[in-house]
Parts: structure tokens; sequence; C-alpha cells
């Protein structure tokens, strides 16, 4: 199988896995490939079952001096101390194994993802097959709603448009394509490969199977999920150190007290019996319950601030943690693209994100922006839906077939399509232009869906008797098939390359800025069945954004001041990403320009033990990470003595929610992968919640530490009193025997 399929033409591509992009394999061929290479399946890990929970519950060094506690006080006779211990030990480990009882099980939700059946090429014929039966240089057919099921390297799209947010953090659709790329492009930007577990948006294609199984990238994902060693929580390896201390403070009591009475001449069975006694009562008994009652509590007091704990150390952990990695999509934004400006021939309309525009907004008097503005709406594919998608009943949608309009845009469906589309029908109503209104005095006719080699999409519609083409697509794509402009008074102009660099240097100022933008024009048809893309008149831009949440920079402000330093982790752009940060108070007030890394400038952990992490340490955010990045930033982060607590929701983030000391999962949009691989569930996905969370454990941490000391401090009391005279008891009588 080739290395870098990306970086290859589909015909080479072809020809290493001798397969045919028309007619696909042979059946024959496909079952001695199937044979060859094994199904379709990633590898089966095992799981941890009710056995493991329990025992989880006893491997603490605490719990192990108890359970030798109980078996001294046993064997002196003092039954009653023993059945105290033996209470605390089954109560401790009963509370630990209920809270627990979800164990982790990732794997399984892994090798559930990408099941569904495929449609391949088969001797010329297309055929449904399960996943499974899936080998490489199998000719895939996808199409709109189809789960992909391997790896493939694409051979032919159409408007291709996949949902790769879970893989890689992209928070909308990308576009794809048949075109190769260099062979060092990053996961998120190769164009021509489409992976298992994603999702087809919109359009379709065929694609070359290049990786099945475990050699898939989300094989190679549940391989280092599997890998990760659990080193146990901070809570866990302080109670651990303090265990070995009590150990050695037991071994010097019994020790010191048998030996002093040897010394003095007592019987040594007698002193043997004390010292062990004097030993047992140096174990603060009480310690485990303690512990585990104080976890539980904050358990139950995290899950009322939307935060489930699945492991109980974890709750202290949060009150430990130095460091949150957060990805950004969903938890530190709204994970809904909003219209942030329109910028036309007469100038820009800013929009808020929390409001639409008011009686006197530009938009309703400005004939330029006007026609932008409704274009803009025109040329879309989406579907709002009554009311947002939001409380709709049976009714609604058993009639929704009914209230459909041209393009099935449901009166009661919940919305639909592209996030930008959604932002454009959703300004058109905020802006007095909803797509309702303008269908009812413009009618479509037809719809020329988005194409990746046109990098536009279309709309027809009739028009004062004629017929009016919207259209919306890549600026530069735009530009190039406009022969007019807009002006200020709703004329138009002939362009030219001048015109055409001023409106490129426009669109990369936005993109600076961490916008996303696409370019609008239109033109007056007379035939619907007119060659689309040529002589448009250009209307101008349309720059969209995913808004911050509301109370996260207040809650990362909290963080800082309380000494955690926040560190964004995303999938997305370089400058999209500075643009949140900034948004949301991560940048630092004493740079002038907040500095982004890429996931690609990241040392590995043996450099990085060599040379240390360098400016890794003030470094706030990471753009364009991947999986395996994303684990080296949390072990980065570790090997400098930092808790890491990262949060995510995609099955990209698994490997690096395992390795944190503490992983945070989203609970509304978080895969099943995040989930369960992680050790707390936000049910709000909030950022204000971690911070909520993170003071609790702070609490718990305190109160654990202080009732340490208590129990401590009240054995130490009776070690020195009793071993302290029996001590001297011994050394008198054996001054005077001399």
């Amino acid at each position: 199988m080739p290395d870098a399929p990306w970086a290859l033409s589909r015909d080479e591509v072809a020809d290493t896995l001798g397969a045919s992009i028309d007619r696909g394999l042979s059946e024959g061929e496909a079952q001695e490939r199937l044979e060859r290479f094994g199904p379709n399946r990633l590898r089966e890990h095992e799981t941890r079952g009710v056995a493991e929970i329990l025992w989880s519950q006893l491997e603490s060094l605490i719990v192990l001096l108890l359970v030798v506690a109980a078996g001294a006080s046993l064997a002196f006779g003092q039954t009653a101390e023993a059945i105290a211990i033996g209470a605390v030990l089954v109560l401790n480990t009963t509370i630990g194994f209920w809270m627990e009882f979800r164990a982790v099980r990732s794997m399984e939700s892994l090798r559930k993802m990408g099941q569904a059946g495929a449609r391949v090429l088969r001797d010329g014929s297309v055929e449904q097959v399960e996943a499974e039966e899936l080998v490489p240089g199998d000719v895939v057919l996808l199409e709109e709603g189809d789960v992909v099921t391997a790896d493939l390297r694409l051979a032919r799209t159409e408007g291709l448009q996949v949902d790769e947010s879970a893989l890689t953090g992209e928070s909308v659709p990308v576009e794809k394509g048949a075109h190769p790329v260099e062979e060092d492009t990053p996961l998120a930007d190769r164009s021509c490969m489409v992976y298992r577990g994603t999702t087809v948006r919109r359009g379709g294609g065929r694609g070359i199977v290049v990786r099945t199984g475990m050699g898939t990238e989300l094989g190679e994902i549940s391989q280092m999920v599997s890998q990760k060693e659990d080193e146990g929580k901070p809570l866990d390896r302080r109670l651990d150190a303090l265990g070995r201390k009590l150990v050695w403070l037991t071994l010097a009591v019994a020790g010191i007290v048998t030996g002093a009475g040897a010394l003095a001449g007592r019987d040594l069975f007698l002193m043997a019996q004390t010292g062990i006694a004097l030993a047992v009562a140096a174990i603060p008994e009480g310690l485990a319950i303690v512990a585990t009652v104080a976890l539980a509590r904050g358990m139950h007091r995290m899950a009322k601030r939307n935060a489930v704990i699945r492991r109980l150390t974890a709750v202290e952990t949060l009150g430990s943690a130095t460091v949150i990695c957060t990805d950004k999509t969903g938890t530190l934004t709204r994970n809904e693209m909003t219209v942030r400006l329109l910028t036309g021939p007469t100038g820009s309309l800013s929009l808020d994100a929390d409001a639409g525009a008011d009686e006197g907004d530009p938009a309703r008097e400005d004939a330029p922006l006007r026609s932008l503005l409704m274009a803009a709406v025109l040329a879309n594919e989406a579907e709002l839906g009554s009311g947002e998608g939001a409380g709709q009943n049976s009714a609604q949608e058993e009639n929704d077939e009914e209230g459909q309009d041209r393009q099935g845009r449901g009166k009661g469906a919940s919305p639909r399509g592209d996030p930008m589309d959604l932002a454009l029908l959703r300004m058109g109503g905020d802006l007095g232009l909803s797509a309702e209104q303008l269908e009812s005095t413009h009618p479509h006719v037809r719809t020329i869906p988005f194409n990746t080699e046109a990098k536009m999409m279309s709309a027809v519609h009739e028009h004062d008797g004629g017929y009016l083409l919207a259209v919306k697509g890549a600026p530069e794509a735009v530009l190039a098939a406009s022969g007019h402009g807009q002006v200020e008074d709703g004329g138009t102009i002939e362009i030219d390359e001048e015109f055409r660099e001023e409106w490129l240097r426009r669109s990369d100022q936005l993109a600076a800025e961490g916008l996303r933008v696409l370019a609008v024009a239109d033109r007056k048809l007379d035939d619907p069945e007119t060659e689309p893309y040529e002589d448009l008149r250009f209307l101008g831009l349309v720059g969209f954004f995913d808004p911050p949440r509301e109370g996260v920079a207040a809650a990362i402000r909290r963080c800082q001041q309380a000494g955690i330093r926040v560190i964004m982790v995303t999938g997305d752009h370089r400058e999209t990403a500075r643009q949140v940060a900034k948004a949301v108070g991560l940048d630092d007030p004493e740079r002038d320009e907040l500095e982004v890394l890429e996931g690609s400038d990241l040392p590995s952990e043996d450099e990085a033990a060599e040379d240390g992490i360098g400016n890794l340490a003030h470094v706030r955010v990471f753009a364009r990470v991947d999986p395996e990045q994303k684990l080296r930033l949390v072990g980065l982060q570790q090997g400098h003595g930092e808790i890491v607590a990262m949060t995510g929701d995609g099955v990209n983030d698994a490997p690096a929610l395992r390795r944190a000391d503490i992983g945070i999962a989203m609970g509304r949009r978080g895969t099943d992968v995040a989930r369960e691989a992680s050790d707390m569930v936000l049910l709000d996905d909030a950022f204000g919640s971690i911070v909520s969370a993170i003071e609790q454990g702070r609490a718990i941490f305190l109160n654990i530490r202080k009732f340490v000391i208590y129990l401590l401090s009240g054995n130490v009391g009776e070690i020195l009193a009793v071993g302290g005279a029996t001590v001297l008891v011994s050394a008198a009588a054996a001054a005077g025997g001399a």
C-alpha cells in the first residue's frame, strides 16, 4: 500500500493497488485481499471488568497496611480493633467500587465507528457490502449522509464536503477534491483524502481504499489510546508516598520497642507484641474512609454543577491542575457560525453576535448592501426550520413534507445544512430579508450545487419577468468569474485587475482577522439554463466567525488568578485560533503579538528531555494540531512538572484525554470515544463548569489534608507516649539491673 497516497495522483494510487477506478476489483481479487489483509475492523482490547475495578480499590499501600493491621489485631486477640478496621475496609471498597462501576470502554466505542455498510464497485457493478469486507483497492461510492468506512484516496468528487470535526477538530465541513497535495501536508489539510469515522455532509464522489482496520487514522488513534499507561492521579501518588513512609515508621516503631525491651531483659514475645501493637496504632485507620467519603461527596456536589466524575481520585486532581489544555470549538466558542461582517462598495456593516439589526440599520436603506444580503440568502441550500429546530412537536414533523418549499426547507424541521449557509439565513431573518419572504417574491427555479473545481454554488430565481442568478463562493473564484462590479449608487462598472486585486486584499485582511470569507455575486438572466459562472456582477464579501461562549473570558481570568495556565489547542487555522484567543482573553499583555504555534512546531519528548521545552512554557495557543501532536503536547507539559487537565470532544482527542492527569470530555456534543476516555464529563460543555469543578477539587484536597494532619497527629501522640514510656522503663530497668 502507498505510504503517502495523498501525494500521488489518483491513477498512481490505482496502479499501485492494482485497482480500476471505473470497475473496482473483481470478486475473486477482493476475497483474496480480504484473506491477506484481514477484516476492516479495529483490534479488540480488554475492557476494565468488575474484578479489575474491585482490585483497584485495594491496590493502595494505605489499604494494604490496614489489611496487615487487621490481621495483626486479630492475631493478638484484639477482635474489636480487627472488626473496626475490617468495617472501614469494606465501607471504603464498597463506596469506591460503586462510584467507579462504569469503567472506561474507549475501544468498544472506537470499534463501532465506521461500521456501517459501504457501496463499492465490484466487476463494474455497484454492490452493498459490510464495512468489515472492504479491502485495499476497493472503489467506494460516497453520497450525502454516508459514514466513511475506511481511509480513501478520492478519485472523483462532485461538490463533496466532509465533516471531519471528530477526527481533526475542524469546525466546519471540509471541501474535498481529487488533486494530490504535498507529502508533508498536515492531516487536516489533505483535501484528497477522507478518513474512517467521518461523515459526508454534501455532494458525493468515489474513492480508492488505501487503509483498512488498524492501519487507518482511526486505528492509529485506537492504538495510542490502548498504549497509554495509567500512572495514577496525584492523590493516588500522594497517598502511596504516605503509605511508604508509614511502612518504614511502623517497622521502626516495632523494632525500637522490641529492641529496647530485649536489651532490658524483658520477655521477647511480650515486647514484640507491644511493638506490633504500637505499629498498628501508627496506622491512621480512618484515612482511607475519610478520603473516600470526601471524594464521593465531591463527586455528588460536582454533578450538581454539570461535572460528572468517572473516577474518585479525579475529584482531587482537578484541584491540583496547573495547566488546562482546552479545545476551541464548542468549549470556548458556541460552535455556531455567525455572520460578523458584510462589506460592499458603500462600506461595511458589522453585526453583533447576540443581536440582529435594528430599524435604522444601513442594510435597510443601502441598496448595494441590500443586494448583497438578498443574493447571500437566495444562494443557499440550508434549512432553518421553525424556531431554529427547537421545541418542535410531532404534529409539525408529520406535516413537514406538506410544509416544505422548493428546497425542502421544512417549516417544522430542525436546522440542516452547511453552518455558513445557516448563518446566512439567520442573518437574513435578523435584517428583515428571511428566506421565506424572498422566495415568495422570487420563486426558486433551480440550484447549481457547490463544485470543488468552480469553488462556487448558485441558485436561479424568478425576478422582474426574468431570472436572477445568486452566487456565492471563494473570493478568488467569484472575482475571476465577475465582469462587472456594483458601485455606491447601485449601478455597475466593468472591473479590471486593479479592482480584483483590491477586493482580494480585503478578503485576505478579513481572513487575517480570523474570519471565514465568502464572496457574493449575481446576474440577471433571460434563460435559467444559461452557463452560470460568466460575466457575474460582484456584490461584496461576507465574513463569518464562531463567537465566544458567554462567560468564557471571565472563567479564564479566574483560572489565571488562581495560577492555572490555560492553553488553547485546536485543529483550526493559525489566524482563526489567534483571533478567538484574543476574544476570550488568552492574549499576553506583556507581548505585542499573541504567539501561535502549529502542531508541527512541537519538539519530540526526547528532544524536550535534552533541551527543555523552551518557549513552549509561555505559548498559549496551538493550531493545526493532530491527535499524535496533542498527545505529545500533554506529555511535554507533564515532563515540565505540570499537572494537566485536557478537554476534548472528538475521536482525535481520546489519546490526549487518556494521557492527561485528568481528561475532560464534552457531554452534549462529545463522541462516546472521548467521553469514555475521560475522567470527567461536562454536561453543559461550558468552560466555566471546569473552573467551578477546580474550586471544588481544591476545597476537597484541603479538607483531606486537614484530616490527614489530624489523624496522624493523634496517632503520633499515642506512639510517643506509649513508646517513649516503654523505652524509658526498659532503659531504667536495664540501668537498675546493671
